[in-house]
This record gives structure tokens, C-alpha cells and sequence, in this order.
């Protein structure tokens, strides 16, 4: 459910953030909100107020990962362009089904969305930066 109706004004596009309650979804979400810049926040509802750092952040609307694509259909918002930063980024998590899902077909679904929409889409992954652990992290 999002949590405010999306009124971007037309002098600022609007941008899906996925990952937007993460470390670095934030400091880009408060980076675009210092800019003017509207942002539609996406992750999961609880990691938006879990995290002291992100006291001071307005994430304006936001919504569910889990709701995303329902609203997108339904909705059919006007966005300008994907700042894919959502995935599971815990190096140790095992479980396959979950990263499949989170990590490759919501990016995947995502990728899609844009190309049909003609939006830009950018992807950005911290847990890429970590390697395989061999040589530490």
C-alpha cells in the first residue's frame, strides 16, 4: 500500500527507488529529496523506521515490494526512469528460491517494466562489490 497518493509536480520527474529503506537507497532518497527531485520509495515496510540513520530521512509515498507490481498495473504511474538498488545483499543467505526471486526475477521484472515503458533504468548492487569472500571482505 503506498503510504501517500503520488503527486509529482511537473517540474520534477518522479523515480522508483527500489531498495529505498537500504543504507545506500536512503542517502540516494534523501540526496533526491534535497534536490527537488520526487521519489517513489519501494522495500519492505518494516526497514523503513528500523534503522536509527533513517530518522531523519522523508521518504515520502511509498510502497511494498510485494505490492509493487499490482500498483504499477493498476495504477499506471507516470515514472521517468528505475533506481534498481533492492536485493538481498546478506552474503550469507542459502536459501536459493529466495534469492532467485528477489534477486534475479524482481530484477528481471523490473528491467522489463522499463524497457515497455522506454524509461532508463539503473542497477546498482553493494553485495557485487564483495566478492566471493575468498580474500575477505
Amino acid at each position: 500500500m503506498v503510504t501517500d497518493p503520488i503527486q509529482a509536480s511537473p517540474h520534477s520527474p518522479l523515480y522508483l527507488v527500489t531498495g529505498a529503506a537500504g543504507f545506500i537507497g536512503a542517502r540516494f532518497v534523501d540526496s533526491c529529496q534535497n534536490r527537488g527531485i520526487s521519489t517513489l520509495c519501494v522495500d519492505h515496510r518494516d526497514f523503513f523506521h528500523s534503522r536509527s540513520e533513517h530518522q531523519k530521512v522523508q521518504f515520502g509515498p511509498w510502497i511494498h515490494h510485494e505490492e509493487l507490481a499490482q500498483w504499477l498495473q493498476d495504477k499506471r504511474p507516470s515514472i521517468q526512469g528505475i533506481v534498481h538498488l533492492g536485493a538481498i545483499t546478506d552474503t550469507r543467505e542459502t536459501r536459493l528460491d529466495l534469492l532467485r526471486k528477489m534477486n534475479l526475477d524482481y530484477s528481471k521484472f523490473l528491467w522489463n517494466y522499463a524497457v515497455k515503458a522506454g524509461i532508463p533504468f539503473v542497477y546498482a548492487s553493494s553485495a557485487a562489490t564483495y566478492g566471493d569472500g575468498a580474500l575477505g571482505y
